[in-house]
Order: C-alpha cells, then structure tokens, then sequence
C-alpha cells in the first residue's frame, strides 16, 4: 500500500501522463508508467483516474504549434486534468487528525505540553503532547519547533521519518516526495527504519520517496525564514520553492517538466506577494506561469 495521499499520487500519475502525451513511444516514460502503476492498487486507481478524467475534458493531443496568447494547448490540458482530477481529491487524513491548522498566512501555538511551534501556511499538525508524551505528527507544511529540554525527548513524526530531540530548535519540512529538517541550533536525531543520523546547528537533511538522502550546510538564516515573511533559498529545487509559495495561494501550483523542477534555486523570496514571488522565481530558469482562474497557477518551460 502506497504511503502518499491520494493527491500527490494523483499528481505523479498526471506528470507521467502528459510524458506520454506529448512523446507516446518515449521508452522512459513508459517504463515510468509500468512502474508506478505496479507499485499497488493506489498507483493504478490514480493513473486509471488521469486516464477518465482526459477523457472527460474531450481535449485530443494538443497540436504543439497552436499557440493562443501565453497559453498553450498543454497548459489548457494541463489545467483540465488537474481541475476534474487533481483539485477534487481532498487530504481528509490532515483535515481529521489535524490539532492546529494555519490558512494562507504563518501562525504560532502551544502544544499542550507548553512547547511552541510556528506553522508555516498551509501547514497541519497533530498534538500528541501532554502528560508524560512528547510526540507530535506533521501532516503537511512546514514548522519550526522551539523545544525545552525535559526528560523525555521531543519526537516529530512527518511520514515515516521521526525526528528526536531534547532541547533544540529546528524546522521540519513535508513536501511533495520528500522530508526536510534544518537545526537552527542543538543537536537533532533523525530515523528512518534502520537508519539514524545525528544533525548539528547548520546542517539540513533532505530524504525523497526513494529512500536517498542528502545532508548538507546551509547558512543559518535560512532556517523557517518564512516567519519573516521571506525565503532564504539555500539550494532548494524550484519545485520545493513552488510548493512553500503554493501555501501562500488560493489556488494550486504546478511546475511542469524536470528540467525546471529539478533547477536549484539560490537567493532570497519577499513571500508577502506570493503571485509576484512564483513569477519572480520562474523568469531567471526560462519558466513561464500562467494563470488558469484563481485555483490554478502552472509554472512551464517557455
């Protein structure tokens, strides 16, 4: 059984899919297909959902010279995948579980252990604290934990990694294929099955779906820098910059293609105008957004 929510698998399968619109004999993109959709039922109830959902949009494959002002014939097919798709899956788990929940903006609270924590926007917990426990589950977004040290240890849960700590401060990421965490100061233990690693102030540990992982220095103002209301973009992908400025939106952000998802990103984001910012980020790498209503913005190659 696959541990993503249904709208992040729904995604996957909507990026395979569009490979293979636009190049049908692409051998990678074939074998990429086969192999999410033997990963389990999840994977091909996902696929099987893009494939009912192009057919319910009634668009045939683009035709790659029609071009109507900035906006593609993929974009528009981009955009009616994801609307009769994509938009309707909900994240019940976070909306059940969920203690403390942020709306488009930053927000601070106390566990009922008395530990604060800032919510980064569209960001979720679950308040597992109280009495002698100490355990908290990030469902979604970003938060940065200040934590007293006490006797028993501090543990965060973001899928299946935890994270343990006795007095430290530290950011916790959940994005769309991985899990980040990035210590402002103290030490941090982080555990994943049999792996452990230890992480000092400065050091920022980032493990993707595929199980790799990368530990890496970055400067110390560019941890939780969203609670200034900036990003300090210390080699993230442009991808996992889309999905901090995606919180901030009313609507949903989509980057297209690997080259641009993939493109890493230095520098520094005023969050304040999120709209301007997602624009801002896609002009240096030769990306283009364009805006389909207000529930969906899609970042592309020009």
């Amino acid at each position: 059984m696959s541990d993503q929510e249904p709208k992040e698998l729904f995604r996957h399968a909507t990026r395979i899919f569009m490979r293979l619109r636009e190049d049908p004999d692409c051998k990678d993109a074939q074998d990429a297909r086969d192999a999410f959709i033997a990963r389990g039922d999840a994977e091909r109830k996902a696929y099987d959902g893009v494939l009912k959902a192009w057919k319910a949009t009634g668009v045939k494959q683009p035709d790659k010279a029609a071009v109507t002002g900035k906006t593609t014939s993929s974009m528009v097919v981009i955009a009616a995948l994801i609307l009769t798709g994509y938009m309707a899956y909900s994240p019940l788990r976070t909306i059940l579980l969920a203690d403390f929940r942020s709306e488009l903006t930053t927000s601070s609270r106390t566990l009922a252990s008395g530990d604060r924590v800032d919510l980064d926007a569209s960001s979720a917990l679950q308040d597992n604290t109280g009495g002698a426990a100490r355990d908290v589950e990030l469902l979604a977004g970003s938060a940065f934990f200040a934590v007293e040290a006490g006797e028993v240890p501090f543990t965060v849960s973001v899928g299946d990694v935890d994270v343990r700590v006795v007095g430290t401060a530290f950011e916790t990421t959940l994005f769309a294929d991985s899990v980040s965490v990035t210590v402002q100061e103290g030490l941090v233990d982080v555990v994943r099955g049999e792996t452990r690693w230890e992480l000092a102030a400065g050091d920022r540990l980032t493990i993707n779906d595929s199980q790799a992982a990368v530990l890496e220095d970055v400067d110390g103002e560019a941890v939780a820098s969203w609670r200034m209301d900036r990003l300090a973009m210390d080699d993230m992908t442009l991808q996992q910059v889309a999905e901090i400025l995606d919180r901030r939106l009313p609507g949903r952000v989509i980057v297209v293609g690997d080259r641009l998802s993939n493109a890493t990103v230095t520098g520094s984001l005023d969050l304040s105008n999120p709209g301007r910012a997602l624009r801002a980020l896609a002009a240096p790498y030769g990306g283009q957004v364009v805006t389909v209503t207000s529930l969906l913005a899609v970042l592309y190659p020009r």
